[in-house]
């Protein structure tokens, strides 16, 4: 069977075509305002600090000493734990999502070092019920490593927010947040810096070679 020119070319199109479709379905706008802290201020990312009242105390500051891309980060600097060690939160809200709704949140993170700290990455709604939509405890290392948690949501929010949770941090402390990103579908992993680490703590390669074997 003799195939025309003109065929093979529309074919090549369509091929193209969806090539093209699955690429914006794989890579989906990240929703998150600032997400490198290359603007000149921290808007709209905002910190909380428990235990003021005892003491505790930690800033963000913008640092252009670090970075995974882009030529600034975003230094949480744990200066005093207080009477307990408590917890220290970096916020961005709100988001509007849709039940049944499956996004990706990562963020990538170091700390200074020879240091290890552990947090959390956590999507909620802002407000009471508080529901949790995704979380991912994570343990920070001095090497920039890209963590990520699913987000599947249960409900509709106009209230959706994301925010990485120090707990318990000894004082000082200091640790590098970078790249944060929020968007619809499964993960994809940027041509970045080393592996990320996804749930359960597997690599990567790791986890897509199981992922294809179920």
């Amino acid at each position: 069977m003799t195939i025309k020119k003109s065929s093979l070319l529309a074919i090549s199109l369509s091929l193209c075509f969806v090539l093209a479709i699955s690429q914006m379905a794989l890579g989906q706008a990240n929703l998150v305002q600032n997400p490198g802290f290359e603007d000149a201020t921290n808007a709209p990312w905002t910190m909380w600090v428990e235990g003021k009242d005892a003491g505790a105390a930690a800033e963000m500051i913008i640092d252009d000493s670090e970075s995974i891309v882009g030529n600034q980060s975003m230094l949480i600097n744990i200066t005093a734990a207080g009477a307990d060690e408590k917890r220290v939160e970096l916020h961005q809200k709100p988001f509007i999502a849709t039940n049944g709704d499956v996004f990706t949140y990562a963020v990538w993170a170091k700390t200074e070092s020879g240091k290890t700290r552990t947090a959390s990455l956590r999507s909620n709604e802002r407000a009471d019920p508080w529901t949790t939509y995704g979380s991912k405890d994570i343990e920070i290392t001095d090497q920039w490593t890209e963590f990520w948690t699913p987000v599947e949501m249960t409900a509709d929010s106009v209230n959706l927010g994301i925010y990485v949770e120090l707990k318990d941090t000894p004082a000082p402390a200091r640790v590098w947040f970078d790249n944060f990103r929020l968007y619809l579908g499964d993960y994809v992993p940027e041509d970045i810096g080393p592996a990320a680490v996804a749930p359960h703590g597997k690599s990567t390669s790791t986890w897509a070679a199981i992922k294809s074997a179920l």
